[in-house]
């Protein structure tokens, strides 16, 4: 095999790698509408989605997106998710980052006496999230 068809073969499979990934965070976006369910105790948590890769959340006056990406972590191909304060003139701050492998297992350790967090989970999206928002919140 030559070096085109050597590189043609790795940027295919980092590709298929790229769209599992991304199904698994669509999944985690649609998970978003939980927050605005009408039995949802908390009120007033505003998200849009902007293309399939990141979303805006908004919240107390407060504005974040949630970014979703393919990194290379220990010779794996990975995705990864950001949660990021939006700043007035400033650039946005990264708060809180996972990585999630081929089967959407999370690399953060669940909450006591809980399973495996997986990133395409209602219940893990709710974790995350609202761990995230009161984290910053009360940093």
């Amino acid at each position: 095999m030559n070096r085109t068809e050597s590189s043609i073969e790795r940027l295919s499979k980092a590709q298929r790698r790229y769209e599992k990934f991304k199904k698994f965070f669509l999944q985690f976006q649609r998970n978003f509408a939980l927050l605005q369910g009408d039995s949802f105790p908390i009120k007033g948590i505003d998200f849009d989605h902007d293309d399939g890769e990141s979303s805006n959340l908004r919240f107390l006056g407060r504005h974040y997106t949630i970014e979703f990406a393919m990194i290379y972590v220990d010779d794996a191909l990975r995705g990864q998710v950001t949660f990021n304060r939006c700043l007035e003139e400033q650039s946005s701050k990264c708060l809180h980052s996972v990585t999630f492998n081929g089967e959407g297992e999370l690399d953060v350790a669940p909450p006591a006496g809980e399973d495996t967090m997986y990133i395409d989970e209602d219940s893990s999206c709710l974790a995350l999230v609202l761990d995230w928002v009161s984290s910053e919140i009360y940093s």
